[in-house]
């Protein structure tokens, strides 16, 4: 099975590099949408995983609820910080296997596009690429 793997924390701006990235044509945008569905599957499981990372560590309410602030964060109990943030921490290390097998073909435009990309490219956006292109070129060596 075709796949290749990055750290959860690679995840974000990956997306966000892919999604940033102009193309020109249709086959090459299709393959970039194809790559980033794929992408964007992983994320929003690691979210998850971090969302319930961080309910379990947040202060409770009196039914047991995880006590939110305004702006929609969790109150983190105070004895458990160090702990929250080494897991989150450990979290974000964990491995995120993305399988692309039955898209391979689709995605490989996207690849070579990216490979021979000639435009402008701002440092967040160099790092997403170079961290995909990287797992990517590192699979497809085995």
């Amino acid at each position: 099975m075709k796949q290749f793997t990055l750290q959860n924390r690679q995840l974000i701006i990956v997306g966000e590099a892919l999604r940033d990235l102009p193309t020109n044509d249709f086959k090459t945008n299709r393959a970039k949408h194809k790559l980033l569905k794929l992408i964007n599957k992983k994320f929003e499981e690691y979210a998850e995983d971090e969302k319930l990372l961080i309910e379990t560590h947040a202060e409770k309410d009196a039914d047991g609820e995880p006590i939110k602030l305004d702006g929609g964060n969790y109150k983190i109990d105070k004895a458990n910080t160090k702990q929250a943030q080494k897991e989150i921490n450990e979290l974000g290390d964990m491995k995120a296997v993305i399988v692309y097998g039955e898209f391979a073909l689709d995605i490989k435009p996207a690849i070579e596009y990216i490979l021979n990309y000639e435009g402008h490219i701002d440092a967040k956006m160099g790092q997403g690429l170079f961290d995909l292109i990287e797992a990517y070129e590192k699979e497809e060596e085995k």
